[in-house]
């Protein structure tokens, strides 16, 4: 029940803002929308970064700051009339619709409905979250704090956070992980949201808006991780949201609030994740374009105050951080270094984009795919030696790996449809929307280093293009095409949407049984999500793991140890032992006791664990004083109550 606190906060938020808007000729509710989001995305992370401070990030503090925010926010909004003005224009917005809108509809509708059904029913068990995402989750909820912690793997300290801080609030407020895919998931649904409002003001009919949402709803890689706990969704969401100011700014001038909703989805993109950064710089510039034309350059740098001040506000408790422990804002200068591509030559630019767009176009021929890289490489190696790094993995359903190339060859078309079509295509906003969408993938390209992990990065970009693709084709080909590539393109989402590798709802198997069909093209890793135990879904990607670390903590439990230590590397994936011990709401309280060297100065020397779980301790028989227990392979147990801390 707690958890309608922050929902309630939402709501109320966003019928203020309908009211807000009751005076325009045209309200946009969906604009209304990515409004609240933003607002209320900022209160959480203000609440947060202050409720840290004095240790009570926790049930009970998040309760009262979500508390007194429905107290303030439906106060201020009940003396303004602005809720009743709300409710006066939501009540009024819905539109009738046709036969072929109510059946697309009611398509998008089955698509996000079984999504949200992997989302509840799956525990995390991506790859990243259990290394880190989860993990920092799980940590500051114990700790009741933001602070930073001993850990063996420092991405849970440096990379931003804001999706999992929203993943807290959930955990925390619920009691559990249960809701945590869900962050994803309702990114999905916001994104939809802002790539139609974004079509509308680039000036596409609600045919145009349905093709629009169509191509965004049916990215394979999208349909993925809209069921995981990783960001990439979160990152599009707020990209889109940065995307529709920046096109409104282009069509009119901006109210104070609607240049205030733009600065706080450029802070909050920028605390979800690196890549923001690249991606937003030409949005950005878009924007300032047009605000100097409007505004000339001195008007427009105090305006400018609404953007960089909720930029400063809402990522300095994290940079603040970062800057303490290792000296730089965004983690140790060699890490940012290592993420950050360093193109020697023009030419290296163009090559990494080239490997961007080729990692698309994998197929499940090994062969093929030696000979796609062997051509790329001759073509582009004598310019850049590190074009030789591409590697194609077929893992057309795996939320790490899957290719989008149906839609690369819609954007590619879409492109061609820009150039030869512009006579009978909507106004100015449109082609420079176009440049500045195509810009980011331009950017990415530039200032990321490219890996064969980095597929998943593209995502946003290809989010950026549905309000492109949704008025070329209603513009070139009509209604009818236009109504045609909708339905297209939900029934090209199903398969991803059903067979997803790691969170089945149909499991592909050698040996089918129960919910499952014969593989095709790849297998499932496990069987169907509404069959299968939940802990094996946890180890669907290293189901060899996991007896060792199930029988380590079943053996763990039975000792009654509360304290435990963790004594692994950055490999191996922390989550799983919380998730096993049910910490921390069990009452069991973990910490590392190997971290990495930069971050000793943060373990408590006053802990004590009565047990350690190892993985890196090869054939010790004892640890920090505590005798071996049980030698599961991969996972050592060691209990007792003489444990001696290492000196650091």
């Amino acid at each position: 029940m707690l958890l309608l606190l922050p929902l309630l906060t939402f709501v109320l938020t966003l019928v203020n803002l309908a009211g807000i808007q009751s005076k325009r000729a045209e309200p946009s509710n969906r604009l209304a929308f990515l409004q609240a989001a933003a607002f209320v995305g900022a209160y959480m992370v203000v609440s947060a970064e202050l409720l840290s401070l004095f240790g009570a990030l926790n049930v009970t503090g998040l309760s009262l700051a979500w508390l007194a925010a429905i107290i303030a926010i439906g106060g201020w909004g009940w003396r303004e009339s602005w809720l009743s003005k709300g409710r006066a224009v939501l009540a009024r917005s819905f539109p009738s619709l046709g036969i072929f809108e109510i059946a697309a509809l009611s398509g998008f509708g089955l698509i996000i409905g079984l999504l949200f059904l992997v989302a509840v029913l799956s525990p995390p068990n991506n790859t990243d979250s259990l290394l880190y995402h989860m993990s920092r989750v799980a940590h500051w909820a114990q700790n009741q704090s933001l602070g930073h912690y001993a850990t063996g793997y420092q991405h849970q300290l440096t990379m931003p956070f804001f999706a999992e801080l929203t993943i807290l609030n959930a955990s925390v407020l619920w009691g559990s992980d249960r809701l945590a895919n869900l962050v994803q998931w309702l990114s999905l649904g916001g994104t939809l949201i802002g790539v139609t409002v974004t079509a509308k003001i680039l000036r596409a009919n609600r045919i145009g808006q349905l093709a629009s949402a169509a191509f965004a709803l049916s990215i394979p890689m999208g349909l993925l991780q809209a069921t995981s706990t990783q960001n990439d969704y979160v990152v599009a969401f707020w990209l889109i949201s940065l995307a529709c100011y920046a096109s409104l700014r282009a069509v009119r001038r901006l109210t104070l609030n609607e240049e205030l909703a733009f600065g706080v989805a450029l802070a909050l993109g920028l605390l979800t994740k690196g890549t923001y950064y690249p991606y937003a710089l030409p949005i950005v510039l878009w924007f300032f374009i047009h605000q100097i034309r409007s505004y000339g350059w001195r008007k427009s740098l105090v305006r400018g105050s609404l953007i960089v001040i909720p930029v400063l506000v809402l990522n300095l408790g994290f940079w603040a951080r970062n800057l303490a422990t290792f000296g730089g804002p965004l983690g140790p200068s060699e890490s940012v270094t290592s993420r950050v591509f360093d193109p020697r030559e023009p030419i290296a630019i163009v090559s990494t984009f080239a490997r961007n767009i080729a990692m698309h176009f994998v197929t499940p021929s090994e062969g093929l795919n030696a000979e796609i890289v062997h051509r790329l490489n001759s073509t582009l190696g004598a310019f850049d030696p590190d074009s030789a790094d591409l590697q194609l993995i077929w893992r057309w359903n795996h939320e790490d790996l899957a290719a989008n190339p149906l839609h690369v060859i819609l954007v590619v078309l879409t492109v061609l449809g820009l150039l030869f079509g512009r006579r009978r295509l909507p106004g100015r906003p449109l082609a420079e929307y176009s440049l500045v969408a195509g810009a980011t993938l331009v950017m990415l390209s530039i200032v990321v280093r490219p890996d064969v992990w980095g597929i998943r990065l593209q995502l946003p970009h290809w989010v950026l293009w549905a309000p492109v693709f949704g008025i070329v084709i209603l513009n070139l080909r009509g209604r009818y095409v236009a109504s045609a590539a909708v339905i297209a393109l939900l029934l090209a989402a199903v398969p991803w949407t059903l067979f997803n590798s790691t969170r089945p709802l149909i499991g592909m198997q050698p040996d089918p049984k129960g919910i499952e069909i014969p593989c095709f093209l790849s297998c499932t890793h496990v069987g169907s999500i509404l069959e299968v135990p939940e802990v094996d879904l946890l180890f669907a990607n290293f189901r060899r793991q996991e007896d060792s670390a199930v029988r380590a903590a079943d053996n763990l439990r039975e000792s009654g140890c509360q304290n435990v230590g963790l004594r692994i590397d950055s490999r191996d994936k922390e989550y799983w032992f919380w998730w096993l011990l049910d910490a921390p709401q069990s009452g069991i309280h973990i910490e590392t006791v190997y971290p990495v060297p930069e971050l000793a100065k943060l373990f408590d020397p006053d802990y004590r664990p009565c047990a350690v779980i190892c993985t890196i301790c090869g054939d010790r028989t004892e640890l920090h004083g505590l005798p071996l227990v049980g030698d599961y392979g991969a996972v050592k147990l060691y209990v007792g109550d003489s444990y001696v801390p290492e000196a650091y």
